[in-house]
């Protein structure tokens, strides 16, 4: 059975082509009389490719509020997801040369039971709104709610952040492999780039900007290895890494290299602004220096161990200005720093760059 039941185009052939289309669902039909289809595409067999295509994808329900209204529950009203595409129980599928434009509460791409997925040379553009925009409004679900969220626990909507309209730009859930992702920018998504699988990733050449949630949070599982070269993400409104993710699972012997960019003139950095989280096992982090402009101390710094995972036996080697802290779960670890490293773990051996 599919995550998401109802899809526009439904793709059960194996080895099919599609070059140059252009796919576009904007859904300009108010609802009840029109429901919007949950996944654009719905991918559920072997050796599919899209080569060249332009997606644009609008209409959800509710749309302007993260996930604050109707995820997770019935009471807070109807909940309509409007993704673009979904892989499912299939194998090698490949987008490439692609352009996927989301305004519209759902993933991007989003894959279960998969082997082999080929993203090289896309676009992926999703939508941000600050929260400070949300009190202007005089009616909608936020008004009547009191300016509370409602999912998972009742709370007030937080001043001065900067929120995502979409859900995840690439997104695995169970049973997922073998995902390469190249050359390839990924702007204004809820968590970019977040694949927890069973098996290798490779990620090559990628950029993150501006980033609703996180720009990455990736682990391979206990026999396979995350693989980060030459990639890229500047530190706007949320943190780069999540490596503290909500599974508990931590890479392994693995490899991650990003350069550090500053965000674009005029961001101005929110209390989720900072380098964020990372954690591993025998894993090497590498943070390169590509800002213009000093970034602001205050989000300028890099947790290495999280409040469920640990950094063991791994090398950090900072060439950055970011201050490194070093909390207790961060064991027997080479810190080599630029920045000024904190150390609250044990065994660590650090050497200023």
């Amino acid at each position: 059975m599919a995550p998401h039941v109802a899809s526009s185009w439904d793709i059960d052939g194996a080895n099919n082509t599609f070059e140059g289309g252009y796919f576009r669902n904007i859904t300009d039909k108010a609802y009840p009389n029109y429901r919007v289809t949950e996944n654009e595409f719905h991918v559920c067999n072997d050796g599919n490719s899209f080569l060249n295509c332009t997606f644009v994808i609008r209409g959800s329900l509710p749309y302007g509020y993260s996930d604050y209204y109707g995820k997770g529950g019935p009471n807070y009203g109807l909940i309509n997801k409007h993704a673009c595409l979904c892989i499912e129980h299939c194998n090698n599928t490949s987008l490439i040369g692609c352009r996927m434009y989301m305004q519209t509460f759902g993933h991007c791409l989003h894959f279960h039971t998969v082997d082999g997925v080929l993203i090289k040379g896309c676009l992926i553009c999703g939508t941000l709104r600050p929260t400070q925009d949300i009190f202007k409004e005089v009616a909608g679900r936020a008004k009547e709610y009191g300016f509370q969220i409602m999912y998972r626990g009742t709370r007030p909507i937080p001043h001065d952040e900067v929120i995502p309209l979409t859900e995840d730009a690439i997104r695995s859930y169970d049973n997922v492999q073998h995902i390469a992702v190249i050359d390839t920018t990924v702007m204004r998504q809820r968590d970019c780039v977040t694949l927890d699988c069973v098996g290798d990733i490779t990620l090559e050449n990628v950029t993150v900007l501006e980033a609703g949630g996180s720009s990455y949070s990736l682990s391979a599982g206990e026999k396979g290895h995350v693989v980060m070269k030459n990639c890229r993400s500047d530190v706007a409104y949320n943190p780069v890494f999540n490596c503290d993710n909500y599974q508990n699972r931590s890479p392994k012997d693995s490899s991650f290299e990003v350069t550090i960019l500053s965000p674009t003139e005029g961001v101005k950095p929110t209390p989720r602004s900072s380098l964020g989280f990372i954690s591993g096992d025998h894993c090497l982090f590498i943070l390169h220096d590509g800002t213009t402009r000093p970034l602001p101390p205050d989000v300028n710094y890099l947790n290495c161990g999280g409040k469920r995972c640990a950094l063991i036996d791994s090398t950090v080697t900072n060439e950055t200005s970011a201050k490194l802290i070093l909390n207790k779960n961060v064991i027997n670890c080479i810190i080599k720093s630029r920045g000024p490293v904190e150390d609250h773990g044990k065994g660590n051996k650090i050497t200023k760059i």
